[in-house]
């Protein structure tokens, strides 16, 4: 079950334990969700004030029992406000949001967009209160990346690169396998350099190249890198890395744009096998990089779209083992992870799961990996190890939205068990 769909499944429950006594009329409810689902499309398509009046209006139908409803209508408000450039009226939204709804899914995301709105009014220590907030009640939650990023583009917004500096080592070592420490290391850079720091600009971009070896971060690190070795006349080391960009293939990301666009035409005129022909090609070409990574992500989607399971697992996996390192593992396990629960292959996705939670114990990622795990696990028929795994949720992580779901998916089950036949 995806994000988005588990969360809506978690707010239904918690709405039916804040009111027992009565249950929404299914009619206004399904007419609600639609006229919340149209506004949603107003919002995505920049037709600000139509969404806006639209949400409204589908707010005022939400039958009261529909809690869930209306804390979704309060989260679109929200960011349709926000959307327009009224962060004050979008700030009052997400704090109405905090104030009665913290502890349900959207709380941590909620919290989130209060800080933007904060920020986007140059409101930077109440943001800094939002985010740190976050980061107290919700941890383990997707949203505490995003607080992670906003209060370190606050240091630097400041000028504080020794707390810039602090924070980045404090993640290195509670989030070492985040997809996006790289980036946040390179802008880290950027700042040093640009306040005459060049040694320490050279440190942090030379660990994203030794970390993150062919990754989009390490390909945007080269020019600074150059520029910082010139500023220590180090001129021979910066002519050395010159050369091996030039080795290393410096026209990749026209290919790769080339082929995307290939693959957008091909895929348009139906000629699906032919664009994973591109795709398997760019990979193969470009191995051990975001190029390849991207490529066969895209690749096994069109392979699993076409029920060719088998070859998404096959193309996965032979992708993936060409690149080293933790950081790069934890970002191609979640591809061959999607590949083997579309092929139901249950054993070797809890074993990938597995590998994923060690990787990254104790963050977002997996807590979130952990929840997979329990479904794989209960779609395998091993009910008591599904069980064993939320228990675990429950135990060590903490906040919305991972340890209500992972309550309530544990009641679900049981319920359902009992209710089974014998």
């Amino acid at each position: 079950m995806r994000r988005a769909a588990w969360m809506l499944l978690l707010a239904v429950t918690l709405a039916g334990a804040q009111h027992p006594p009565a249950a929404p009329d299914p009619a206004k409810v399904e007419a609600a969700t639609k006229a919340l689902e149209r506004g949603e499309q107003l919002l995505a398509a920049g037709k600000l004030d139509e969404a806006l009046a639209q949400l409204r209006a589908a707010k005022a139908s939400i039958p009261a029992e529909a809690t869930w409803l209306t804390v979704r209508a309060m989260m679109l408000d929200g960011l349709c406000q926000f959307a327009q450039g009224n962060a004050k009226a979008a700030e009052a939204t997400f704090a109405a949001v905090i104030e009665q709804f913290a502890d349900w899914p959207e709380g941590p995301d909620a919290l989130n967009y209060l800080g933007r709105a904060q920020m986007a009014q140059n409101r930077d220590k109440e943001a800094r209160a939002s985010y740190y907030k976050l980061l107290a009640l919700a941890p383990h939650s997707q949203a505490r990346y995003a607080a992670e990023t906003q209060l370190l583009n606050l240091d630097l917004k400041a000028g504080d690169l020794a707390a810039a500096e602090a924070r980045l080592k404090g993640l290195q070592k509670s989030l070492p396998c985040w997809s996006e420490l790289p980036y946040l290391q390179g802008d880290l850079a950027t700042a040093l350099a640009g306040k005459g720091q060049p040694a320490a600009a050279l440190t942090w971009l030379e660990t994203i190249r030794r970390e993150c070896p062919g990754s989009a971060a390490a390909q945007t690190a080269r020019r600074p890198q150059v520029e910082a070795l010139l500023a220590l006349k180090r001129t021979d080391e910066a002519l050395k890395l010159l050369d091996e960009v030039v080795a290393q293939a410096p026209e990749q990301q026209v290919v790769a744009s080339a082929a995307t666009l290939r693959v957008e035409v091909l895929t348009a005129a139906g000629q699906w096998e032919a664009a994973v022909a591109v795709l398997a090609a760019l990979a193969q070409r470009y191995p051990a990089s975001s190029v390849a990574l991207e490529a066969v992500e895209q690749q096994s989607e069109l392979l699993r779209k076409h029920d060719r399971f088998d070859e998404a697992v096959a193309q996965v996996t032979a992708v993936a083992a060409a690149f080293h390192g933790n950081w790069w593992r934890a970002q191609t396990l979640p591809v061959r992870i999607g590949a083997l629960r579309a092929k139901q292959d249950w054993d070797k996705a809890e074993d990938a799961l597995a590998e994923l939670v060690k990787l990254t114990e104790g963050t977002p990622t997996a807590a979130q990996a952990l929840l997979d795990m329990a479904e794989v696990q209960r779609a395998a028929g091993r009910k008591k190890a599904a069980r064993a795994t939320l228990d675990k949720i429950v135990q060590t992580y903490k906040g919305p939205p991972v340890v209500p779901l992972a309550m309530h998916l544990a009641a679900e089950w049981e319920k359902a068990d009992k209710a089974a036949p014998n």
